[in-house]
């Protein structure tokens, strides 16, 4: 709405009337208005910046004061020029400026506002108008300095809604106007609301108590919410759009048992496409039929939107899609949903694993929950690791869940959903290796009888620390180490950063242990020679006899 306040500043004639001998300092110039006037200010100004003051006589004979005056009424203002009298409503009829002070002159100028526009309805009013692509003629007269920036504006508001909509304007002058629906209009009841233009912030506001039937086959019937997700502090709303609706923002319009209201202007921008698998995974969820072959996505499109609610309720509303010409589809009800909140602080989620590097199969979490809740362990690559119910836990005592896990670098997220939908989720990175170091040796390998030096040597990952006789070793950039102070025995063990271990022994061979075995044959062989030629005589010398 164009506001403007136009001021004139009008001289007019003015007499001075020589009010007695008394005084003769005390000047009394008159004004005169041959109508009622609005707004009006009456300055005052002295010839040679005299200082001075002035008394207000009305032409009922009512006196004001400087310092004594009804503030509803009048209002009288000091600046470093002048005096001014601010009347409120000045009716016609002759007013006398009293003027005490020493000046030669005074100049009296009067400076008034315009009258502000008042609109009056003619027609149509209580009655209901049908309408197809007709014209609707619409009658009103206007009272006052209307000028030609000042617009009345007509509005439709559709049945259920409280968001009306803006369906054209015309001069406030013009006292009439033929409005034709836009086009996007659908068919329905709507409420006709107008605001005339008056000088003020607001506007006038105009209820002809009118009911616009329309009635031409145009139908949004496509337009449908398929389903509410409370998540406990936030609500996603899905909603099946047609593709050939070229729409720009959504009204979303809720409120709760308790009179709590909200209401949402949501851009397109804001809302999320659903992929052809989200749809499929919606209407598997929600156990809504899905087309076959699912078309959904060819001839309209299935959104999201979450909206935050910091309130506790059972919530119901209304959802309007808006075009670029500020007109608005029909009206979609949002059933009943209830928001419970959940203060996750008071449930425990403790990983069994705190490192990061660990080499276990199976990863453990101790959840100490105040209900029942669905839990989800999810990994990026390997997908689903645990789905199921945790039950509430008891006093300090919580439920252990646990899952395999390969070696890799993973980082899981485990996601609590409650019976009344609040989310919560905690993510972990482990790198999970359970596979014993590397190790090559170089000396002494076990065929090694003895070391050619007193040292061990080899290969092994970088990550990895050798431990010798309580002391430990590190490889450098290449994997290699050497132990020195080795004789006859070696026995390390090789652990890498994830705890995994590789153990590996070797002994020396013992020279005269050798040369004892050696006898020890050599004597078996002497025993069991002497023994077969002692049989041998013993079998001729039977033979002889």
């Amino acid at each position: 709405m164009r506001k403007m306040i136009l001021s004139l500043m009008i001289l007019i004639s003015v007499y001075v009337i020589a009010v007695g001998q008394a005084d003769a300092a005390t000047l009394v110039k008159n004004v005169e208005f041959e109508e009622k006037q609005y707004n009006v200010q009456l300055i005052v100004t002295p010839a040679d910046g005299d200082n001075f003051e002035v008394e207000l006589e009305l032409p009922d004979g009512t006196k004001y004061q400087p310092n004594l005056f009804n503030g509803k009424k009048v209002l009288y203002l000091r600046t470093d020029n002048d005096r001014r009298w601010l009347i409120n409503e000045a009716p016609a009829g002759k007013y006398k400026l009293h003027i005490d002070g020493k000046a030669a002159d005074y100049t009296i100028s009067i400076k008034k506002e315009k009258r502000l526009p008042v609109t009056q309805w003619v027609s149509p009013t209580n009655t209901t108008v049908v309408v197809g692509d007709e014209t609707i003629e619409l009658v009103w007269s206007t009272a006052g300095d209307a000028d030609e920036s000042d617009e009345m504006h007509m509005y439709l508001l559709p049945e259920g809604s409280s968001q009306r909509m803006h369906v054209g304007y015309t001069s406030l002058n013009s006292n009439g106007y033929q409005l034709g629906l836009p086009t996007s209009i659908a068919d329905g009841s709507y409420t006709l609301l107008l605001k005339a233009d008056n000088k003020t912030p607001d506007g006038q506001e105009i209820d002809p108590k009118v009911i616009i039937q329309v009635n031409r086959g145009i139908s949004y019937d496509a337009l449908q919410l398929l389903h509410t997700e409370s998540l406990g502090d936030s609500v996603n709303l899905f909603v099946e759009i047609p593709n050939s609706l070229r729409w720009e923002s959504a009204f979303i319009e809720l409120s709760s048992a308790d009179g709590q209201s909200l209401k949402i202007d949501a851009e397109k921008d804001e809302w999320a496409e659903l992929s052809e698998e989200d749809v499929k995974i919606l209407y598997e969820e929600t156990g809504k039929r899905q087309p076959e072959p699912l078309t959904v996505l060819e001839e309209s499109q299935i959104y999201r939107i979450n909206l935050g609610l910091k309130d506790e309720g059972v919530y119901s509303g209304t959802l309007q899609l808006a075009f670029a010409n500020e007109t608005m589809t029909k009206v979609v009800p949002i059933p009943d949903f209830e928001m419970k909140h959940r203060d996750w602080s008071l449930d425990s989620v403790k990983w069994v694993y705190d490192e990061e590097k660990i080499n276990v199969q199976q990863i453990q979490v101790e959840l100490l929950l105040q209900t029942d809740t669905h839990v989800q362990v999810v990994d990026g690559a390997l997908g689903i690791l645990y789905d199921g119910r945790v039950v509430k836990g008891l006093a300090d005592k919580g439920v252990i869940i646990s899952f395999p896990i390969a070696e890799g670098d993973h980082i899981i997220e485990l996601i609590m959903e409650d019976d009344g939908g609040a989310l919560q989720s905690y993510s972990r990175r482990y790198l999970i290796d359970y596979t014993p170091p590397m190790l090559s040796m170089i000396q002494p390998q076990a065929s090694h009888k003895k070391l050619e030096s007193s040292y061990a040597s080899g290969f092994t990952d970088l990550d990895a620390t050798i431990l010798y006789e309580g002391r430990s070793y590190t490889p450098d950039s290449n994997g290699y180490f050497r132990i020195d102070g080795v004789n006859k025995s070696l026995k390390i063990d090789v652990r890498d950063s994830h705890g995994n271990v590789n153990h590996y022994e070797w002994q020396a061979e013992n020279v005269n242990n050798l040369m004892f075995w050696i006898i020890i044959i050599f004597i078996n062989m002497i025993l069991i020679a002497t023994a077969a030629f002692i049989i041998w005589r013993f079998r001729r010398q039977a033979k002889k006899e």
